[in-house]
């Protein structure tokens, strides 16, 4: 185990102080302009590369909607060729025309009146209305919730 600590600790020491060297050197003119120029393919490579995806890409998309415009302009004149045959014209109702509203005065919609049918006549709402078979009847001994008792 001892061993293997020792090895292990110098097989790391001598691979930091080769790293610690060989990066400190600077490089020399030639592989600087070594490395420019490497730099200046690949940026050229993938500027091309990338212009002709996107290019690919265009026209796939492009083709795509062509298909899809077709099949939709298809299918609206199908349509259109089958609601053409079957069209059928709704008739046309004409609505009555409104009655005119007759206003009374309201004043006199409680005066007693002469007691005749006219629009201030208590008559009408008095009287007959007990035995007119169109109004309902009144339940005897109904209670009012209003009312205590019953009264």
């Amino acid at each position: 185990m001892k061993k293997l600590s020792v090895v292990l600790i110098l097989a790391v020491a001598i691979t930091g102080t080769i790293f610690l060297t060989s990066a400190g050197e600077e490089m020399s003119p030639e592989q600087k302009e070594q490395m420019t120029s490497i730099d200046q393919q690949v940026a050229d490579k993938t500027s091309s590369f990338k212009a002709e995806k996107d290019a690919e890409c265009k026209a796939r998309a492009l083709e795509a909607a062509t298909i899809q415009a077709k099949s939709v302009i298809a299918a609206n004149a199908a349509m259109a060729a089958k609601s053409g045959k079957a069209k059928v014209k709704k008739p046309v109702i004409k609505k009555p025309a409104a009655k005119p509203v007759v206003k009374t005065n309201s004043e006199n919609k409680w005066n007693k009146g002469t007691g005749k049918d006219e629009p201030g006549s208590k008559s009408k709402w008095e009287g007959d209305a007990k035995n007119d078979p169109s109004k309902p009847a009144e339940p005897q001994g109904s209670k009012s919730k209003w009312k205590k008792g019953g009264e």
